[in-house]
């Protein structure tokens, strides 16, 4: 598991973020099916919880930033990836 691995916070955040965006992509793209019985990082394998487990990330990302720029983009990155949500 990413969570074992022996690097540091914003290696590990990196290499999340990597995977759930790759199974992110190949689930839009047709070659990965939603399956509610298997989890990646602890979430049910679906559109919406990559997304979310995506946003969240991100949002670390945004908190281990070395810069002001770079905390920005992935706050913007975070809101861009977040499901929508209707009222």
């Amino acid at each position: 598991a990413v969570e074992r691995l022996q690097i540091d916070a914003a290696e590990r955040t990196a290499l999340t973020a990597e995977i759930l965006e790759r199974a992110l992509s190949a689930m839009n793209a047709g070659q990965l099916a939603s399956a509610e019985h298997i989890t990646l990082f602890d979430r049910p394998l679906n559109e919406r919880q990559l997304r979310l487990a995506l946003e969240e990330t991100y949002r670390l990302q945004a908190r281990l930033a070395d810069s002001s720029a770079n905390r920005v983009a992935l706050v913007d990155k975070a809101n861009s990836i977040r499901p929508r949500s209707f009222v």
